[in-house]
């Protein structure tokens, strides 16, 4: 008899034990998903399964934040990484934490120098990495905005063309405790040299260098896979580096400068190059390039391709800088249709998938009134416009918090956070106060009716960068749970008899 109230002792403890596991594993799966780097994920794809707005009427103003003056053109502004609930942006020489659901500014640090005209903060373990205006690196603690290292300066190049400091334009990111950043000694349209540094994430030491003496790295960004680091820049040479030791594995030509971040889907590497060419970079074992197929779609490209579902999306320019998305069909390497818009799509887009599967495509266009657009079952419109004093070109990427808010910036300074308007009429005196009403609108409703003109002409879907994890995590701590009580529900039967 005691060596069953034994057993059934167990059982019962590990049937608490079993349920608070699951309990917390489900936790940590209902966890929002971070968006840490400029595409959100390490593969630069930007793609999440997220309920976002998807029209006009369905979008609404959150909150806006005004950075610095419209007027202020030495004070640049970051693209943002959200931790949380917290999005964090570098202006000028500070890094600011507001709060992702009002807009309430959280905490401020001092940087140890301005950032650059781009920069694109990555956030791991704990830290911000910033890409500083001289070439440096700095790392920040994400709860104190306090100052961890300064990676060392670079000495300036001479070329035949002049001498050149080091800018840090590129998109950072990192893996195993490193750090990868890419500079470029350039000037006003084109670089002349550039170094690719690996640098420890803990005292930002560098690690290894690689030296091209014939090009920078502008607006370009790596991919990480397999201890291989991938990067092309402005020689439009695309390397293969040992992430251990720099080491080159492989090198292939793609015709044109790039000034894109590549993008890793599944064996394959996506590009763009300067010249509006898509290009498509099958990956063999040890690092090394298989075939390569590409499409020209524009006369231009700055803009990182995202990848769903058998289309790449991304933007680009005509001859005469008319801005173009164009949809990519990747089983045919065809432009299945484009999308006019007023100006360079210089941005990169995000493309959020809905619970039904819808897919809504975001970006924007290089022009004022610096507005937000969204392509849906095969119709681009204008989802929101800002208001008067905040209209003004815009090169920024759209990122989005794991609740659908969608944030990003114009030159005017300001950062913006689009939401969906609630299905349901609210409690009466339910509303939240804002924290911050002198700067909140109530809607993005007063947009532009109209939006940009539909343009002619129509596996590899990337794991959400954010997505909706709790009802797997629900599911999981069920299914556990589930099972123990089996288990235990078969334990009693045997000791009843």
């Amino acid at each position: 008899m005691k060596q069953k109230h034994l057993k059934l002792s167990v059982v019962f403890l590990t049937l608490t034990l079993t349920l608070l596991i699951g309990m917390q594993l489900s936790a940590v799966l209902a966890a929002s998903p971070d968006w840490t780097s400029f595409r959100g994920a390490a593969s630069n794809n930007a793609v999440a399964q997220v309920e976002t707005p998807k029209t006009a009427e369905e979008a609404e103003l959150l909150f806006k934040i005004s950075l610095k003056d419209p007027s202020d053109w030495q004070t640049n502004v970051s693209d943002p990484v959200r931790l949380g609930e917290t999005v964090y942006l570098a202006v000028g020489d500070e890094l600011r934490a507001f709060d992702a659901k009002t807009g309430a500014v959280i905490a401020t640090g001092a940087l140890s120098a301005p950032i650059g005209y781009i920069c694109r903060l990555y956030a791991q373990d704990g830290k911000i990495f910033v890409p500083l205006g001289d070439g440096r690196v700095e790392a920040l603690s994400c709860e104190m905005l306090s100052s961890i290292w300064v990676s060392e300066a670079l000495p300036p190049i001479t070329t035949a063309s002049g001498t050149f400091s080091h800018q840090l334009s590129s998109t950072l990111t990192g893996s195993d405790g490193r750090i990868y950043a890419a500079t470029a000694c350039a000037d006003y349209s084109n670089s002349y040299a550039g170094t690719i540094l690996c640098l420890d994430a803990e005292t930002g030491e560098a690690i290894w260098k690689w030296e091209n003496d014939a090009a920078g790295y502008y607006w370009s960004g790596a991919v990480l896979s397999e201890q291989t680091m991938y990067l092309a820049g402005d020689d439009g040479i695309l390397l293969a580096l040992d992430t251990s030791s720099g080491q080159e594995r492989a090198r292939i030509d793609l015709g044109d400068r790039v000034r894109a971040s590549l993008v890793l889907d599944g064996n394959f590497l996506y590009a763009t190059t300067y010249n509006g060419t898509f290009h498509r970079i099958a990956l063999v074992d040890s690092g090394t390039f298989g075939a390569v197929q590409s499409v020209n779609f524009a006369a231009g490209s700055t803009s990182t391709p995202a990848v769903f579902g058998g289309k790449a999306y991304v933007g680009g320019n005509t001859a005469d800088y008319t801005g173009l998305l164009a949809v990519i069909d990747l089983a045919t390497m065809s432009v299945e249709r484009t999308y006019d818009a007023p100006a360079a799509v210089q941005a990169s887009p995000f493309v959020a998938v809905g619970e039904d599967g819808a897919v809504a495509v975001y970006y924007t266009s290089n022009t004022t009134p610096g507005a937000l657009y969204v392509l849906t079952d095969g119709n681009a419109e204008v989802l929101f416009t800002p208001s008067a004093q905040e209209q003004n070109y815009c090169m920024a990427s759209v990122s989005a918090g794991a609740d659908g808010t969608l944030f990003y910036t114009n030159d005017s300074g300001t950062l913006f956070a689009i939401s969906r308007k609630q299905q349901t009429d609210p409690i009466p005196g339910s509303e939240p106060e804002s924290s911050v009403p002198s700067e909140q609108e109530s809607s993005g409703s007063d947009a532009a009716s109209t939006g940009p003109a539909e343009g002619t002409t129509s596996e590899n879907s990337a794991p959400p960068a954010l997505g909706e994890s709790f009802p797997l995590g629900a599911f999981f701590a069920l299914l556990v749970s589930a099972v123990t009580l089996a288990a235990f529900a078969v334990l009693l039967k045997q000791k009843s008899k």
